[in-house]
């Protein structure tokens, strides 16, 4: 097994989390935090300087997140661009028509978002864009839109036609090999649904909120992370199809984009497989074409219709990408911090805590929180997910209980999904932020009240797993427990516009 630098492995972490809630600068705090991983890999000064540098070069030179920086950037360009014509403005006000109340503006959102299911960045990206018009119009607040958006993004991770389920069974065939169990991955993946207990009650939860208009953040939601708008320059020309047109091009080339180039790469014998056809699409290089693709359309037909000359579409999209700049930063320094976890065996230390204590039962709640803590540590879902899944397998083909076997699977990647929910440095969180004009410091302080409830309720569901209960009666005593924790503590949401001119 790796070497682990037992409690030391969690001072990178450590560092991180407090230099990002007290600065408020998270590309600080993971800058910090992957100098102070350095260092103590290699105790010598010179040493841990080279080897800081290495991790900031890796960091730096990583494909994929180069790639989601990529993709981030050309998304606030374009939204940047409709904030600049004041369509964003028009289509709040022309679908604010239709939903004449709160109530149906935030059950709207959630339907729209849900929609999205196809893939976590598209998601968060695309309802936080086309909806917060839609939230400004009923003084609905943006910190809301986004712990929507969030929370939604990750039924990609329990539907079959999404960029995660292919991601996820072949960490689950690969992790079953190594833990000598013979089924497929399919088959586990369909197997393991029902045991997302975090994914589903998190989601019940949201709900509850949206439909009440009742969350447990009403005293952090006051305004200082929203970030402040821009004042459209062109807003007599506006029209809703300047936001929706473009944003209608980046969803239909996204979503057909993952069939059309997942088919193409797939071998003529796989090609019944939907899974199989997903598993092979690119999906950062499928996003990416559609932003391009989009940004071509925005451009065009805001010379067309003369709503912006080029003058103005290039300060608009330089705006944009400029203030993504710290955002990127993130994206990228997160890396290294999952490097720093690497190293330092995080993983395996926090997993052999308490393994040797625990009786079969109590495995996948075990699982799930050492997964969440490991996500905390890297603030990157799958990273952890392929950390954790191998270790889980294993321990749980020991107890030779297929339920429990199931339930270890899907608490791997629930617990994962509950982690990158709970620090501002995962690459969803920063996503989020940025669509929705709110910081993500902001955006988690926020969101945290809420996602804690449901990961504590999901302990005990898995707890209630070890100690034989059935998993119908699991659910309904989790969804009724929500149902009182919202019903005695939610309060109603407020607007503050301290954040915003």
């Amino acid at each position: 097994m790796q070497e682990s630098f037992g409690i030391w492995s969690l001072i990178p972490t450590i560092i991180t989390i407090l230099v990002a809630f007290y600065s408020r600068k998270v590309y600080l705090a993971l800058f910090l935090g992957v100098m102070s991983g350095a260092f103590v890999l290699k105790s010598a000064f010179v040493a841990g300087l080279v080897k800081f540098a290495d991790y900031l070069y890796k960091s730096f030179t990583d494909i994929e997140r180069l790639k989601i920086t990529f993709f981030v950037m050309m998304v606030a360009a374009i939204l940047e661009m409709i904030a600049y014509t004041g369509a964003n403005i028009k289509f709040g006000e022309w679908i604010g028509g239709f939903l004449k109340s709160k109530k149906k503006a935030r059950m709207t959102a959630f339907g729209v978002s849900s929609s999205l299911f196809f893939d976590d960045y598209a998601n968060v990206l695309i309802a936080g864009a086309a909806l917060r018009p839609v939230m400004d119009k009923h003084r609905i607040s943006p910190a809301f839109l986004a712990y929507l958006a969030d929370t939604l993004a990750t039924l990609a991770s329990v539907m079959i036609i999404s960029t995660w389920a292919a991601f996820e069974i072949s960490l689950i065939e690969s992790a079953a090999t190594v833990a000598h169990i013979s089924q497929k991955g399919s088959f586990l993946f369909f197997k393991t649904v029902p045991f997302y207990f975090f994914t589903f009650i998190n989601i019940f939860l949201l709900f509850l909120v949206s439909f009440t208009g009742k969350w447990f953040a009403t005293k952090k939601d006051n305004g200082e992370g929203i970030i402040k708008k821009n004042v459209a320059k062109n807003s007599e020309k506006a029209r809703k199809r300047d936001i929706i047109v473009p944003l209608s091009v980046l969803i239909s080339f996204a979503f057909l984009g993952m069939f059309v180039w997942g088919y193409i790469d797939t071998p003529t014998s796989d090609r019944g497989s939907i899974i199989k056809i997903l598993g092979n699409a690119p999906s950062i290089d499928v996003l990416n074409f559609a932003v391009i693709v989009a940004l071509i359309v925005i451009i065009v037909l805001m010379r067309k219709d003369n709503v912006l000359s080029f003058k103005e579409i290039k300060e608009a999209g330089l705006k944009g990408v400029k203030g993504m700049v710290g955002t990127g930063l993130v994206i990228i320094l997160a890396k290294g911090l999952e490097f720093c976890a690497s190293d330092l065996g995080t993983g395996y230390y926090i997993t052999n805590i308490f393994k040797s204590f625990l009786s079969a039962g109590f495995i996948p709640m075990f699982i799930f929180i050492v997964a969440a803590l490991i996500t905390v540590a890297s603030g990157f879902s799958w990273s952890s997910m392929a950390l954790v899944m191998p270790i889980a397998m294993q321990m749980a083909a020991s107890s030779h209980n297929m339920v429990i076997i199931y339930a270890s699977i899907s608490a791997v990647i629930s617990g994962a999904i509950l982690g990158a929910q709970l620090v501002p440095y995962s690459d969803k969180a920063i996503m989020t932020a940025a669509a929705c004009g709110i910081t993500p410091l902001y955006h988690v302080k926020t969101q945290i009240p809420q996602v804690l409830v449901a990961g504590i309720v999901a302990i005990f569901g898995y707890f209630l797993l070890g100690i034989g209960v059935s998993l119908y009666l699991i659910f309904l005593i989790m969804m009724v427990l929500i149902l009182l924790i919202h019903k005695i503590f939610a309060k109603e949401m407020k607007y503050e516009l301290k954040g915003e001119n």
